[in-house]
Formats: structure tokens, C-alpha cells, sequence
């Protein structure tokens, strides 16, 4: 999946965010889970809400799947313009 660059008005989004971590980045990976953050094996991303998104530094890490809205599963798609 692409990484999403940083987008205006997705802070007045109220539902959960996915984003991109590496296996290997442990440390990281502890404090998704420790603010709430939910492991999707299948889709191999992490869900949480923005605030957090923020608070951990991670908006250049969000993703947008085409089969969340879009047009195929899998694929990820950037946002623009909002």
C-alpha cells in the first residue's frame, strides 16, 4: 500500500483511521496498542482514531482502501483535495 501524504479536513473525520507499520517496528507498534490501536491481520494495516493518528506523528502513514469505498479490494487509493 502507498502511504497517504498529509490531507486538510480529515480531522473532522469521526471514524477510525488505517495506517501503515512495519513488522519490525516494535516500539511503535506498542504505543498504536497502548492508544487504542486494533491489528487487522487480513488487511495487514492498524485501525485507530485520528487523535491518535495525530498524537503518534503517523498522518503520512494513513491509508485508504479502494474496497472501503472505492473500487477494489486491496488496493490503496491517496486523497486529495479535501
Amino acid at each position: 500500500p502507498r502511504r497517504l501524504s498529509w490531507c486538510r479536513g480529515w480531522e473532522a473525520v469521526p471514524s477510525p483511521f488505517t495506517v501503515q507499520v512495519a513488522w519490525h517496528e516494535k516500539p511503535l507498534r506498542e504505543k498504536l496498542k497502548k492508544h487504542g490501536g486494533q491489528w487487522d491481520p487480513a488487511r495487514k494495516l492498524w485501525s485507530l482514531r485520528y487523535n491518535a493518528v495525530v498524537y503518534l506523528g503517523l498522518e503520512d502513514r494513513i491509508v485508504v482502501e479502494k474496497g472501503r469505498g472505492g473500487s477494489g479490494p486491496g488496493d490503496v487509493t491517496p486523497v486529495e483535495g479535501l
